[in-house]
Formats: C-alpha cells, structure tokens, sequence
C-alpha cells in the first residue's frame, strides 16, 4: 500500500512539474530517452533516425504513463474515506452480529 501511495505522489508530482514547465520537463525527458537509447543505438546515419523515433515515442508512453498514474492516484484518494467507513461498518455490524458490544 506504501509503495502504491509512493508511486502515486511521485507521478503527481512528475505530471505536475510537465504541467508547470513543458519545455524543461520535455526536454529532460526527451534526454533520459535519448541516453537509454543511446545504450544500444548510435545517432548517427539511419540508426540516428530509429535513435530519435524510439526517443520520441518513450516520452510520449512517460506522459500517458504520468498521466494515468496521477489520474488514478487522485480517485485513490478520493475513494479512500468510503473504503474506510466501509471496512468501519462491516467490522462494526460482525462485531454485533457476534454479541460483542464492548466496542
């Protein structure tokens, strides 16, 4: 659950700085992109054109990615106050059901 609610801080907070500054925070992923494609392509000739294709197409999954994560980690929070009263009530209503009502 930590490093569920973990990932979802950090993709707001990558989503929001693409949010507050696209040209920096594309270009610093088109970078990223660019060096892990580096790693296995040269940019120069035709393999320089696959180089920026794959580049291009990594920063564009990165925003989708971004983009879901954050989305679902904003109804996560929003559904977790019903979840709680939810699991509240189910305890509350065995614990009754039981003939405990020492709670």
């Amino acid at each position: 659950m930590w490093a569920r609610a973990g990932l979802g801080v950090a993709a707001l907070g990558l989503y929001g700085w693409r949010v507050a500054d696209p040209k920096a925070s594309y270009a610093a992923f088109f970078d990223a992109s660019s060096w892990m494609t580096g790693l296995v392509l040269s940019s120069e000739g035709a393999e320089g054109w696959v180089h920026n294709l794959i580049g291009l197409v990594l920063v564009d999954q990165a925003d989708g990615f971004l983009l879901g994560m954050a989305t679902f980690a904003l109804v996560s929070i929003a559904v977790w106050p019903v979840r709680a009263c939810g699991r509240w009530c189910v305890g509350r209503i065995s614990r009754l059901r039981r003939g405990r009502t020492d709670c």
